[in-house]
């Protein structure tokens, strides 16, 4: 179980995740599917929080501190059970967002929901593919 130990707040991050979703059909626009997974959700701070491993050992960490869309309350980001509910945690973007950090993200989605796009230069062709 994760206890929090201090708050540290530094606005205008968000928090990035993998939605959940069905099995895509053959043929699916994979840099289409991978955007409209893409969940980001405002940080509202971070927490500096100890986890107990097996073995009694502590495990110090900090992590973003999002409102989970769907169940409405406060979750770390990346917990130490694996069980985050917004999707699979990616990464942070940083205040003033990235693009290319973002694309990264996208591109991770779609070597997770396709693995023949797990090479950055099929995501390239594929996203210029996309783009007219």
């Amino acid at each position: 179980m994760d206890i929090i130990t201090q708050i540290v707040s530094l606005p205008g991050y968000r928090a990035v995740f993998e939605r959940r979703g069905e099995l895509l059909p053959p043929g699916a626009d994979i840099p289409a599917a991978a955007a409209a997974r893409l969940v980001c959700l405002r940080v509202l701070f971070f927490a500096l929080a100890r986890s107990s491993l097996p073995g009694g050992s502590q495990l110090n960490r900090l992590s973003g501190i999002v409102l989970d869309p769907d169940y409405g309350y406060l979750g770390l980001c990346e917990p130490v059970d694996g069980q985050s509910h917004p999707g699979r945690f990616l990464g942070y973007l940083p205040p003033g967002g990235s693009p290319t950090l973002l694309d990264t993200y996208r591109w991770m989605i779609a070597a997770h929901l396709d693995d023949r796009f797990a090479s950055e230069a099929a995501w390239r062709q594929a996203r210029a593919e996309q783009i007219p």
